[in-house]
């Protein structure tokens, strides 16, 4: 590389580092992680889950053990194993799933059937491979209470039994804090920078079914997002506040899944307008994987160390983020570069198969079916 390129080059990287600034300033005036608190609330528990039967065990527990006393609904999205029968055997309500309607991805059409049953004044939305902790739905419903939030989102901290794959799972979760920003904003961010997570969302059952429910996102793949920021659309307040110490996710047990699952939807293909993905896949490599060649080959500038000063304090901030092994996310670094590969391949090209579905639908319009 000539000095002339070299040195545009080393230009490009700061301009992009201060957006990462700009972006991870907004964590500044941050909201306090979510806390236990020991309250009732009128409350409904929804578990979409297809094919969970590997999974959905430990959730169930812990919804056991934390509330018993609580509605558990689970659709069960045309599953051909055991989940149906261990949803029972926990005394869950199960509801038997349908085939999604045209344009409808199975989990939101999941989401919406179950909050079609919902008759308690809230409703909180859980994944099926995340377990909770006592005081979850208490500190959900504060939260929402006091900041006058229509629905909120927690974050997970993330548990694997693979370093492999916990590795490959905080890079991947690094670009969407260079992206998006922090988790726990107090600013509520534009439209196209909402970002909530489909793993918990708590709210009001009713506002939830007359902005639309989650016909909000209709023919997305990038479901949880799409509903986020269709949502906001419709005026609704929505946060994505800290929970990683009362949610647990079980991250997937190999590379091969982590790279499937985060991968699915991370580029956001189908949410964000390409200009703004274009931008972020520039920012990420020009902050993240340019620094690490430019050290691997002794040919790195002031740029690049700054680049790299910003990425370990990240680590740093992320490190609660994540469960047991804790003491090998230092070396999560390593793994940007396979992240932005991912992320640029999701961009490019983005999957339209999920859980044995495949969806071929591309609709051209923003119109939302009823629910």
């Amino acid at each position: 590389m000539t000095p002339v390129l070299r040195y545009l080059l080393s230009y490009v990287q700061i301009g992009c580092l201060v957006v990462v600034l700009a972006r991870l300033s907004r964590g500044a005036n941050r909201i306090d992680a979510l806390e236990p608190i020991d309250a009732s609330c009128d409350v409904t528990i929804v578990i979409p889950a297809r094919n969970e039967a590997l999974r959905i065990r430990p959730l169930l527990d812990s919804l056991r053990r934390t509330y018993p006393d609580a509605r558990v609904l689970v659709v069960n999205d045309e599953s051909t194993d055991e989940t149906a029968a261990i949803a029972n055997e926990y005394g869950a309500t199960v509801i038997p799933g349908s085939e999604p309607p045209p344009g409808w991805v199975g989990k939101p059409w999941a989401l919406q059937q179950g909050l079609n049953a919902v008759a308690t004044e809230f409703v909180v939305f859980l994944d099926a491979d995340v377990t909770v902790s006592a005081g979850l739905i208490g500190a959900l419903a504060a939260a929402k209470a006091h900041h006058g939030y229509d629905i909120v989102s927690a974050a997970a901290r993330v548990r694997s039994e693979s370093v492999a794959s916990q590795l490959h799972s905080a890079a991947m979760r690094t670009t969407l804090v260079y992206r998006f920003g922090p988790v726990g904003q107090a600013a509520l961010p534009k439209v196209d920078r909402t970002f909530i997570s489909g793993q918990c969302v708590f709210g009001e059952a009713q506002y939830i079914r007359e902005i639309g429910g989650f016909s909000l996102a209709y023919g997305k793949m990038t479901d949880d997002i799409a509903f986020g920021r269709a949502a906001v659309v419709h005026g609704a307040k929505v946060a994505y506040l800290d929970g990683t110490s009362l949610l647990e996710d079980g991250a997937p047990s190999s590379v091969r899944e982590t790279w499937r699952q985060f991968g699915r939807t991370i580029g956001l293909r189908d949410v964000s307008p390409f200009r703004m993905q274009l931008t972020d896949l520039v920012v990420i490599w020009a902050t993240v994987v340019v620094p690490q060649v430019r050290f691997a080959t002794n040919a790195f500038t002031f740029a690049d160390i700054a680049c790299v000063a910003v990425r370990l304090l990240v680590l740093v901030a992320m490190r609660t983020s994540n469960s047991k092994p804790r003491r090998f996310i230092i070396l999560s670094p390593l793994c940007d570069v396979p992240a932005a590969v991912r992320l640029t391949w999701s961009f490019l090209r983005p999957s339209r198969q999920w859980r044995g579905r495949r969806y071929d639908f591309r609709p051209t319009t923003t119109a939302q079916p009823s629910a």
